[in-house]
């Protein structure tokens, strides 16, 4: 199940504190936005590495207005914009070497850290993200874009007061972004207080109504606390919103699941995994509330149907099994 996101950048969180499932299949996390790395991986970088002099160099060879370096003192601008264009396609990569060029040619604009901080954080490199916070921070201590980053970052790293303080800092300075109730949500569902999270959650969507993470994560909370009929209503929403939103399919698919709905439980899993995976899932569901021969026909449906799930599904097989000897033998 997912509150979402192994990555948290404006959305949700991987899972934790939970009673580990049956299965490896259902990952009950929020979306804290995940990304595939890019081949390379570019790091913050000081002044006086080597590595910096080079993209400075770079950009005075490829600056539009020639050559010298007085002609491009404010050319930082143009590999900023670059930089912007990459990030609105996608090309994470391409974005990073861009504000790498931005920077070598204005170390202290503040927003060309903030910028590499979210770069960072779809790469994953949390150390490096929350070193470019703390630099735009440093420079403008007003950034509230800049603290919410910081606390997507130490929420990753699962720093969870670093990421309350963060996160109150930013709101302090703007009360009207919607990001940081979001990850002060995630941090509360991650304590057990879902209550308090689902109020923060509630607080981002009315802030921002049409994004389908929140929908997600409030969702989840709702599960975690117990109350089906509202998380499938939030869910529900979600994969409206977006309906390519696997996570949140998944965790539809487990509401729907502990709800007895099963039909409905794997026409959502399918949505979010394959065949055999969706079996496997529904499997899992089955094996919670004892109902060990449904279980073992789900989980060999999935080895039937993908062998490559053989070792997940036997492994849950030879669990359920056991379980059942077990329960037979008393």
């Amino acid at each position: 199940m997912t509150h979402e996101g192994a990555v948290v950048t404006d959305g949700d969180r991987m899972s934790g504190g939970r009673p580990a499932p049956l299965v490896i299949g259902i990952a009950m996390s929020m979306i804290l936005g995940a990304c595939a790395t890019p081949p390379q991986t570019l790091r913050y970088m000081n002044p006086q590495e080597p590595a910096l002099y080079a993209a400075k160099q770079q950009a005075l060879k490829d600056a539009p207005n020639g050559s010298s370096g007085q002609a491009v003192k404010n050319d930082w601008k143009f590999y900023e914009a670059q930089g912007d264009q990459a990030m609105d396609h996608g090309m994470i990569h391409e974005a990073a070497t861009a504000y790498q060029r931005a920077l070598a040619l204005n170390l202290e604009k503040g927003s060309i850290h903030n910028k590499l901080g979210r770069v960072m954080l779809k790469q994953g490199d949390w150390d490096q993200a929350i070193g470019h916070f703390n630099l735009a921070r440093q420079i403008d201590p007003a950034d509230s874009s800049a603290s919410e980053g910081l606390g997507l970052a130490y929420l990753n790293q699962s720093e969870d007061k670093k990421a309350k303080d963060a996160f109150e800092v930013s709101l302090e300075s703007n009360p009207d972004i919607a990001a940081p109730y979001n990850g002060l949500g995630i941090m509360y569902d991650r304590e057990g207080v879902h209550g308090l999270a689902g109020v923060f959650f509630e607080t981002a969507l009315l802030l921002e109504p049409q994004n389908a993470h929140y929908h997600n994560n409030l969702g989840y909370s709702l599960l975690l606390s117990g109350e089906l009929d509202k998380a499938i209503a939030s869910l529900e929403t979600a994969v409206r919103l977006d309906p390519a939103f696997r996570k949140a399919h998944n965790n539809l698919g487990y509401a729907y699941g502990l709800k007895g709905d099963f039909d409905r439980a794997f026409e959502e899993f399918r949505l979010a995994t394959d065949e055999a995976g969706a079996y496997n899932n529904v499997g899992y569901l089955y094996s919670r509330i004892g109902k060990y021969q449904q279980a073992l026909a789900s989980f060999q449906k999935a080895i039937e149907k993908k062998p490559s799930w053989y070792v997940k599904a036997d492994q849950n097989l030879q669990a359920v099994g056991t379980k059942r000897g077990e329960l037979q033998n008393q």
